[in-house]
C-alpha cells in the first residue's frame, strides 16, 4: 500500500494518495507514512500541515533536514533553507536534487558564483 500511495503522489494523485496511506497501520512503516503525508500536503500546498507532520519525525534522519529546508524555502527564507540542505549535502554527500536545493537557494539569495558551482 505505501508503494502505491508513493505512485499516487509522484502522479500528483494528492487526495488519493492520503486516502490509500491512511490506510496503512503497520507500525513498522509508520515513519514512512508520516514522510509522505507531509509530502503530500507540501505538494498540495498546505504548508502548516507539512510543518506539523514533519515535526513528528526523527531529527536524525537527513530526510528532516532536507524537508524542512524545502518548506523554508516555499516561505521564501533562503538562508535558512540553505543551512539545511548544506547540513544535509555535509551527512549524506553529494546528491544532484540537494546540490539543485543549495544552487537555488545561492540564486536567490543573488549569489551567483556558489549557486554555479553547485550546478556545474
Amino acid at each position: 500500500q505505501l508503494y502505491y500511495a508513493q505512485c499516487l503522489y509522484q502522479a500528483c494523485l494528492y487526495q488519493d494518495a492520503l486516502r490509500i496511506v491512511n490506510q496503512i497501520e503497520d507500525p513498522s512503516v509508520q515513519p514512512k507514512v508520516r514522510k509522505l503525508k507531509a509530502a503530500i500536503k507540501y505538494g498540495e500546498e498546505d504548508l502548516v500541515s507539512a510543518k506539523v507532520l514533519m515535526e513528528s519525525s526523527s531529527e536524525d534522519d537527513p530526510d528532516t533536514e532536507i524537508n524542512h529546508g524545502c518548506l523554508m524555502y516555499k516561505e521564501m527564507r533562503y538562508e535558512e533553507a540553505l543551512q539545511k540542505f548544506t547540513t544535509a549535502l555535509v551527512v549524506l554527500g553529494y546528491n544532484p536534487h540537494l546540490s539543485y536545493n543549495v544552487a537555488l537557494c545561492y540564486y536567490r539569495l543573488k549569489e551567483y558564483a556558489p549557486a554555479l558551482k553547485h550546478i556545474a
